[in-house]
Protein backbone atom coordinates (compact mmCIF):
# COMPACT_ATOMS: atom_id res chain seq x y z
CA UNK A 1 0.00 0.00 0.00
CA UNK A 2 1.34 3.58 -0.97
CA UNK A 3 2.53 4.66 2.62
CA UNK A 4 1.05 8.17 1.44
CA UNK A 5 -2.54 6.73 1.21
CA UNK A 6 -1.87 4.41 4.61
CA UNK A 7 -2.67 7.84 6.20
CA UNK A 8 -5.75 8.48 5.66
CA UNK A 9 -6.81 4.72 6.60
CA UNK A 10 -8.90 4.30 9.96
CA UNK A 11 -7.69 4.81 13.10
CA UNK A 12 -9.45 2.55 15.62
CA UNK A 13 -7.89 3.45 19.02
CA UNK A 14 -6.40 5.56 21.44
CA UNK A 15 -2.88 4.63 20.08
CA UNK A 16 -4.18 6.19 16.66
CA UNK A 17 -6.78 8.32 17.68
CA UNK A 18 -4.63 11.24 19.18
CA UNK A 19 -2.66 10.95 15.82
CA UNK A 20 -6.10 11.83 13.88
CA UNK A 21 -7.17 14.69 15.70
CA UNK A 22 -4.01 16.56 15.32
CA UNK A 23 -4.62 16.80 11.65
CA UNK A 24 -8.04 18.90 13.04
CA UNK A 25 -6.64 20.95 15.32
CA UNK A 26 -3.92 22.67 12.90
CA UNK A 27 -6.85 23.88 11.13
CA UNK A 28 -9.13 24.42 13.48
CA UNK A 29 -9.73 27.31 16.00
CA UNK A 30 -9.54 26.88 19.99
CA UNK A 31 -10.95 29.05 21.77
CA UNK A 32 -8.98 32.04 24.35
CA UNK A 33 -10.00 34.42 26.80
CA UNK A 34 -10.64 37.97 26.50
CA UNK A 35 -10.05 40.78 28.58
CA UNK A 36 -6.53 40.79 29.36
CA UNK A 37 -5.38 38.23 27.18
CA UNK A 38 -1.91 39.26 25.31
CA UNK A 39 -2.20 39.87 21.69
CA UNK A 40 0.06 38.06 19.15
CA UNK A 41 -1.60 39.16 16.06
CA UNK A 42 -4.84 41.19 14.38
CA UNK A 43 -6.01 39.89 11.12
CA UNK A 44 -8.33 41.79 9.48
CA UNK A 45 -9.48 43.18 12.72
CA UNK A 46 -9.85 40.35 14.28
CA UNK A 47 -7.14 38.96 17.35
CA UNK A 48 -5.14 36.48 18.07
CA UNK A 49 -4.33 35.77 21.56
CA UNK A 50 -1.92 34.36 23.73
CA UNK A 51 -4.73 31.96 25.00
CA UNK A 52 -5.56 30.79 21.64
CA UNK A 53 -2.32 30.28 20.81
CA UNK A 54 -0.91 28.09 24.41
CA UNK A 55 -3.73 25.88 23.96
CA UNK A 56 -3.10 25.29 20.22
CA UNK A 57 0.56 24.70 21.70
CA UNK A 58 -0.32 22.52 24.43
CA UNK A 59 -2.54 20.56 22.71
CA UNK A 60 0.22 19.61 19.68
CA UNK A 61 2.94 19.32 22.05
CA UNK A 62 1.38 16.95 24.02
CA UNK A 63 0.33 14.70 21.37
CA UNK A 64 4.08 14.70 20.16
CA UNK A 65 5.53 14.22 23.40
CA UNK A 66 6.69 17.54 23.17
CA UNK A 67 9.42 18.12 25.62
CA UNK A 68 10.52 21.84 26.29
CA UNK A 69 13.16 20.52 28.83
CA UNK A 70 14.82 18.19 26.27
CA UNK A 71 17.46 19.48 24.67
CA UNK A 72 17.17 17.98 21.26
CA UNK A 73 13.23 19.48 21.52
CA UNK A 74 13.72 22.82 22.63
CA UNK A 75 15.34 22.89 19.29
CA UNK A 76 12.42 23.07 17.61
CA UNK A 77 10.64 25.18 19.80
CA UNK A 78 10.69 28.25 17.79
CA UNK A 79 10.12 26.52 14.53
CA UNK A 80 7.09 25.08 16.09
CA UNK A 81 5.93 28.45 17.13
CA UNK A 82 6.15 29.82 14.26
CA UNK A 83 4.01 27.20 12.55
CA UNK A 84 1.27 26.72 15.21
CA UNK A 85 0.90 30.90 14.85
CA UNK A 86 0.83 30.74 10.94
CA UNK A 87 -1.52 27.96 11.15
CA UNK A 88 -3.88 30.47 13.46
CA UNK A 89 -3.40 33.18 10.85
CA UNK A 90 -4.27 31.21 8.05
CA UNK A 91 -7.42 29.80 9.86
CA UNK A 92 -8.61 33.19 10.32
CA UNK A 93 -8.21 34.35 6.64
CA UNK A 94 -10.35 31.40 5.47
CA UNK A 95 -13.07 31.45 8.06
CA UNK A 96 -13.38 35.09 6.89
CA UNK A 97 -13.70 33.56 3.38
CA UNK A 98 -15.62 31.11 4.55
CA UNK A 99 -18.69 33.37 5.82
CA UNK A 100 -17.93 36.13 2.90
CA UNK A 101 -19.04 33.19 0.74
CA UNK A 102 -22.07 32.07 3.12
CA UNK A 103 -20.97 28.98 3.68
CA UNK A 104 -22.70 27.68 6.91
CA UNK A 105 -22.60 24.37 9.29
CA UNK A 106 -25.84 22.95 10.54
CA UNK A 107 -25.81 22.09 14.05
CA UNK A 108 -26.66 18.16 12.73
CA UNK A 109 -23.30 17.89 10.70
CA UNK A 110 -21.65 19.02 14.38
CA UNK A 111 -23.81 16.36 15.87
CA UNK A 112 -22.55 13.97 13.09
CA UNK A 113 -19.25 14.19 14.09
CA UNK A 114 -19.05 14.60 17.49
CA UNK A 115 -21.13 10.56 17.00
CA UNK A 116 -18.32 9.54 14.90
CA UNK A 117 -15.81 10.60 17.32
CA UNK A 118 -17.85 9.15 20.43
CA UNK A 119 -18.41 5.92 18.52
CA UNK A 120 -14.66 4.92 18.94
CA UNK A 121 -15.45 5.22 23.24
CA UNK A 122 -17.14 3.05 24.87
CA UNK A 123 -18.86 5.80 27.35
CA UNK A 124 -19.79 9.34 26.97
CA UNK A 125 -17.78 9.55 30.42
CA UNK A 126 -14.37 7.90 28.68
CA UNK A 127 -14.72 10.71 25.75
CA UNK A 128 -15.06 13.69 28.17
CA UNK A 129 -11.80 11.97 29.78
CA UNK A 130 -10.26 11.87 26.69
CA UNK A 131 -10.95 15.48 25.51
CA UNK A 132 -9.86 16.71 28.90
CA UNK A 133 -6.60 14.65 29.83
CA UNK A 134 -5.53 14.48 26.13
CA UNK A 135 -6.63 17.65 24.12
CA UNK A 136 -6.53 19.79 27.09
CA UNK A 137 -10.58 20.86 25.75
CA UNK A 138 -14.20 20.21 27.08
CA UNK A 139 -16.79 19.11 24.75
CA UNK A 140 -18.20 22.90 23.50
CA UNK A 141 -14.58 23.68 22.83
CA UNK A 142 -14.25 20.54 20.94
CA UNK A 143 -17.75 21.64 18.74
CA UNK A 144 -15.85 24.88 18.05
CA UNK A 145 -12.82 23.07 16.68
CA UNK A 146 -14.85 20.84 14.73
CA UNK A 147 -17.38 23.80 13.29
CA UNK A 148 -14.24 25.23 11.77
CA UNK A 149 -13.21 22.43 10.67
CA UNK A 150 -16.33 21.65 8.63
CA UNK A 151 -16.23 25.15 7.51
CA UNK A 152 -12.84 25.08 5.99
CA UNK A 153 -13.67 21.69 4.88
CA UNK A 154 -16.37 23.34 2.39
CA UNK A 155 -13.82 25.94 1.46
CA UNK A 156 -11.72 23.61 0.30
CA UNK A 157 -14.48 21.74 -1.38
CA UNK A 158 -15.28 24.78 -3.53
CA UNK A 159 -11.81 25.97 -3.95
CA UNK A 160 -11.01 22.72 -5.11
CA UNK A 161 -13.86 21.12 -6.54
CA UNK A 162 -12.80 21.00 -10.27
CA UNK A 163 -9.72 19.15 -9.75
CA UNK A 164 -11.00 15.87 -10.55
CA UNK A 165 -7.83 14.32 -12.81
CA UNK A 166 -4.19 14.77 -12.78
CA UNK A 167 -1.89 16.61 -15.04
CA UNK A 168 0.97 14.23 -13.63
CA UNK A 169 1.23 10.49 -15.09
CA UNK A 170 0.74 7.60 -12.29
CA UNK A 171 3.30 5.21 -13.72
CA UNK A 172 6.20 7.93 -14.21
CA UNK A 173 5.08 8.69 -10.46
CA UNK A 174 4.87 5.28 -9.96
CA UNK A 175 8.16 4.70 -11.95
CA UNK A 176 10.08 7.43 -9.78
CA UNK A 177 9.10 6.22 -6.60
CA UNK A 178 9.27 2.62 -6.32
CA UNK A 179 10.20 2.60 -2.26
CA UNK A 180 6.99 4.09 -1.69
CA UNK A 181 5.33 0.80 -3.34
CA UNK A 182 6.50 -1.77 -1.15
CA UNK A 183 3.91 -3.68 1.43
CA UNK A 184 5.36 -3.17 4.57
CA UNK A 185 5.88 -5.89 7.36
CA UNK A 186 2.26 -6.16 8.77
CA UNK A 187 1.74 -7.14 12.81
CA UNK A 188 -1.50 -8.06 14.62
CA UNK A 189 -1.55 -7.66 18.44
CA UNK A 190 -3.30 -7.78 21.82
CA UNK A 191 -2.85 -4.98 23.98
CA UNK A 192 -3.68 -3.66 27.38
CA UNK A 193 -3.27 -0.01 28.59
CA UNK A 194 -2.74 0.80 32.59
CA UNK A 195 -1.77 3.75 34.27
CA UNK A 196 0.73 2.38 36.57
CA UNK A 197 3.89 0.08 35.87
CA UNK A 198 3.08 -2.28 38.68
CA UNK A 199 -0.61 -2.40 38.30
CA UNK A 200 1.02 -3.55 34.27
CA UNK A 201 3.12 -6.11 36.03
CA UNK A 202 0.57 -7.52 38.12
CA UNK A 203 -1.44 -7.86 34.17
CA UNK A 204 1.29 -9.81 33.19
CA UNK A 205 1.80 -12.09 35.81
CA UNK A 206 -1.91 -13.31 35.74
CA UNK A 207 -1.55 -13.79 31.72
CA UNK A 208 1.63 -16.24 32.50
CA UNK A 209 -0.98 -17.91 34.84
CA UNK A 210 -3.53 -18.57 33.04
CA UNK A 211 -5.73 -15.68 32.71
CA UNK A 212 -7.65 -14.08 29.56
CA UNK A 213 -5.64 -11.24 28.28
CA UNK A 214 -8.91 -10.72 26.30
CA UNK A 215 -10.94 -10.50 29.02
CA UNK A 216 -8.61 -8.36 31.30
CA UNK A 217 -8.51 -5.74 28.97
CA UNK A 218 -12.13 -5.60 28.51
CA UNK A 219 -12.13 -5.01 32.32
CA UNK A 220 -9.14 -2.92 33.06
CA UNK A 221 -7.74 -1.57 30.01
CA UNK A 222 -8.13 2.50 29.47
CA UNK A 223 -7.90 2.34 25.99
CA UNK A 224 -11.61 3.65 25.26
CA UNK A 225 -11.95 0.75 22.08
CA UNK A 226 -11.00 -2.21 24.92
CA UNK A 227 -14.91 -3.11 25.74
CA UNK A 228 -15.26 -3.81 22.59
CA UNK A 229 -12.00 -5.15 20.80
CA UNK A 230 -11.08 -6.96 23.97
CA UNK A 231 -7.66 -5.51 23.33
CA UNK A 232 -7.58 -6.60 19.65
CA UNK A 233 -5.72 -4.00 17.57
CA UNK A 234 -5.59 -5.75 14.50
CA UNK A 235 -3.51 -5.91 11.45
CA UNK A 236 -1.26 -2.54 11.19
CA UNK A 237 2.47 -1.78 10.04
CA UNK A 238 5.12 0.63 10.68
CA UNK A 239 4.33 3.94 11.78
CA UNK A 240 0.76 3.45 13.00
CA UNK A 241 1.60 3.10 16.31
CA UNK A 242 3.48 5.38 18.99
CA UNK A 243 6.87 4.42 18.56
CA UNK A 244 7.98 2.90 22.09
CA UNK A 245 4.81 0.42 21.36
CA UNK A 246 6.09 0.02 17.88
CA UNK A 247 9.67 -0.72 18.34
CA UNK A 248 8.99 -3.48 20.94
CA UNK A 249 6.15 -5.25 19.13
CA UNK A 250 7.74 -5.46 15.44
CA UNK A 251 11.09 -7.35 17.47
CA UNK A 252 8.58 -9.68 19.19
CA UNK A 253 7.95 -13.62 17.88
CA UNK A 254 4.68 -14.76 17.61
CA UNK A 255 2.65 -15.53 20.01
CA UNK A 256 5.02 -14.10 22.56
CA UNK A 257 4.09 -11.81 25.55
CA UNK A 258 6.35 -8.82 26.06
CA UNK A 259 7.67 -10.22 29.61
CA UNK A 260 7.95 -6.00 31.00
CA UNK A 261 5.69 -3.22 30.66
CA UNK A 262 5.91 -1.19 27.96
CA UNK A 263 6.35 2.57 28.82
CA UNK A 264 4.37 5.58 26.45
CA UNK A 265 2.88 8.78 26.94
CA UNK A 266 -0.54 7.44 27.36
CA UNK A 267 0.62 4.76 30.17
CA UNK A 268 1.77 1.70 30.45
CA UNK A 269 1.16 -1.30 27.66
CA UNK A 270 0.96 -4.88 28.33
CA UNK A 271 1.48 -6.48 24.40
CA UNK A 272 1.00 -9.74 23.37
CA UNK A 273 1.93 -10.42 19.19
CA UNK A 274 -0.28 -12.38 17.75
CA UNK A 275 0.78 -12.65 13.69
CA UNK A 276 3.04 -11.23 11.65
CA UNK A 277 2.93 -10.94 7.98
CA UNK A 278 6.14 -10.49 5.79
CA UNK A 279 6.78 -7.48 3.17
CA UNK A 280 6.46 -8.04 -0.35
CA UNK A 281 6.65 -5.65 -3.11
CA UNK A 282 3.92 -4.31 -5.18
CA UNK A 283 3.09 -3.87 -9.06
CA UNK A 284 1.84 -0.44 -10.82
CA UNK A 285 -1.99 -2.24 -11.68
CA UNK A 286 -2.82 -3.06 -7.56
CA UNK A 287 -1.76 0.85 -6.83
CA UNK A 288 -2.78 2.71 -10.10
CA UNK A 289 -6.19 3.70 -9.08
CA UNK A 290 -4.79 4.81 -5.18
CA UNK A 291 -1.31 6.71 -7.11
CA UNK A 292 -4.27 8.67 -9.49
CA UNK A 293 -6.21 9.96 -6.26
CA UNK A 294 -2.93 10.65 -4.05
CA UNK A 295 -1.72 12.86 -7.35
CA UNK A 296 -5.60 15.04 -7.63
CA UNK A 297 -5.14 15.15 -3.89
CA UNK A 298 -1.85 17.03 -4.53
CA UNK A 299 -2.70 19.17 -6.65
CA UNK A 300 -6.03 19.89 -4.97
CA UNK A 301 -4.02 20.58 -2.08
CA UNK A 302 -0.94 22.77 -4.09
CA UNK A 303 -4.04 25.33 -5.59
CA UNK A 304 -6.15 25.26 -1.77
CA UNK A 305 -2.13 26.37 -0.21
CA UNK A 306 -1.92 29.37 -3.00
CA UNK A 307 -5.49 29.95 -2.52
CA UNK A 308 -3.96 30.74 1.61
CA UNK A 309 -1.07 32.53 0.11
CA UNK A 310 -3.68 34.95 -1.95
CA UNK A 311 -5.84 35.38 1.16
CA UNK A 312 -3.12 36.34 3.17
CA UNK A 313 -1.33 38.96 0.50
CA UNK A 314 -4.38 40.51 0.46
CA UNK A 315 -5.18 40.49 4.12
CA UNK A 316 -4.06 42.84 6.61
CA UNK A 317 -2.09 41.02 9.35
CA UNK A 318 0.02 42.99 12.09
CA UNK A 319 2.35 40.88 14.19
CA UNK A 320 2.23 42.00 17.66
Amino acid sequence: MIRQVQKIQKKSSLLFLAGALILILTLSGCSGSAGSDKILANVNGTDITESQFNQRFNIIAGQYDFDPNNAEHMAYQEELKTQILNSIIDEAVLLEEAAKKGLTVEAQEIDNEIAMYKSSFSSQEEFTKYLSDYLKLNEEEFKTILQNDLLVSKLYAEVTGEINSTTSSPKEYFENNKDLFVKGEEVSATHILVEKEDEAKKIIEEINGGADMNQLAADKSMDPTAKDNKGELGYFAKGRMVPEFENVVFAMEVGELYPEPVKSQFGYHVIRLNDKIEGEDISFSDVEEEIKFYLIEEERNKAFSDYIDELRSAATIEMK
